[in-house]
């Protein structure tokens, strides 16, 4: 796979170097040590319909277009516009009450929501939300979905949701899910809401024990008007930083959890981005045109859009449509590539379209 995201491979339901058939497990992969089963007992052609085996067709797909064999990794191209870290403070670790979840926990899906009132009359200058679950949580606010994360050791960082807030009530609702495990199985949900008014006023929320919780998510149960008096007050399992998962990564959209970029310089350009968040392309060319498209690795469709120019500096902002929840690729061709011309990456293309 020559570039992350993917939701999984097929090995992730066989196993390195297996490919079980119905009623017959390859068997064990290597390491030594490993399960006598293999680390999944799917069958290749039940496998090969799960999600990330589609995203690597869609990804086979795309490449197949460009002359990717002159790809190479440039991640100096592109950054996150919003790269400052935002900690959990004293957020604490909360879980449906039932026995003692940070330590062992049903591999279950619990059901979180916490309502609150903004003053009328306040602008919103920013609102930013950071969660982590362990094992994996979708959040909505007010209704509306805003994404989730599988990774309880990097918390998820959400910017630019002061377009979902409003004046009086507004609700927060978080699906966290406990996945199973042969092993003692720890379930925790973990989050910090901060929002600063034009004013320079802060209001800010966090996981407590005034979070309703429930092991039922019903019909609207995202939705403001939703009434929770049924549900029961969270547990709270200690502050951040409390055993068993200590501190989470610092959320810094750089690195592995940045933009991940490829292409021929002067030519065209790939990048990959993990959040729905607006990027900074880079390094483009004084004045430059491209013409632009957007790849969904989900559903595999390709949106063209206007071609664009480059500032004074080379660099050009783009933003995911509103809506998007998932992770993106970008493709930027130039229009007057500096070698390797447009004809090359027409004809590829072609013998692509030839070829289907």
């Amino acid at each position: 796979c020559m570039m992350n995201g993917t939701a999984g491979h097929t090995y992730g339901a066989n196993g390195i170097w297996q490919c079980n058939r119905k009623d017959h497990p390859h068997g064990a992969s290597p390491p030594a040590g490993s399960p006598a089963t293999g680390y999944g007992i799917v069958p290749w052609d039940e496998a090969m319909n799960f999600p990330g085996s589609s995203q690597e067709c869609f990804g086979k797909q795309l490449f197949e277009q460009y002359p990717w064999q002159k790809f190479k990794p440039h991640p100096e191209w592109a950054q996150f516009v919003v790269k400052t870290s935002f900690p959990f403070g004293a957020s604490q670790w909360i879980w449906f009450p039932e026995g003692n979840p940070a330590k062992d926990a049903p591999a279950a899906k619990r059901f979180f929501r916490r309502t609150f009132v903004l003053p009328e009359g306040k602008i919103i200058e920013s609102a930013r939300l950071r969660l982590t679950a362990d094992d994996r949580f979708t959040a909505s606010l007010n209704g509306r979905g805003i994404g989730s994360a599988a990774n309880f050791k990097i918390g998820k960082l959400f910017n630019d949701l002061g377009r979902l807030l409003k004046s009086g009530t507004n609700t927060l609702a978080i699906m966290a899910e406990n996945m199973p495990t042969e092993k003692e199985n720890p379930a925790g949900l973990l989050g910090r809401l901060e929002i600063k008014f034009s004013d320079g006023q802060l209001f800010g929320l966090a996981t407590d024990a005034e979070w309703r919780a429930s092991t039922n998510g019903l019909t609207n149960w995202t939705s403001t008007a939703f009434d929770d008096s049924d549900w029961t007050n969270a547990m709270t399992l200690g502050k951040y930083g409390a055993d068993p998962w200590k501190e989470v990564d610092e959320s810094n959209n750089e690195g592995v959890n940045g933009p991940q970029t490829m292409g021929i310089s002067g030519v065209m350009r790939i990048i990959y981005a993990p959040d729905s968040e607006e990027i900074l392309v880079k390094d483009l060319g004084r004045r430059a045109t491209y013409l632009v498209n957007r790849f969904d690795p989900v559903t595999g469709e390709k949106t063209a859009y206007s071609p664009i120019q480059a500032d004074k500096d080379g660099s050009w902002r783009f933003s995911p449509p509103a809506g998007c929840q998932h992770d993106w690729v970008l493709i930027l061709e130039a229009k007057s590539p500096a070698f390797y011309g447009r004809r090359d990456l027409a004809s590829t293309s072609h013998a692509r379209q030839s070829r289907e």
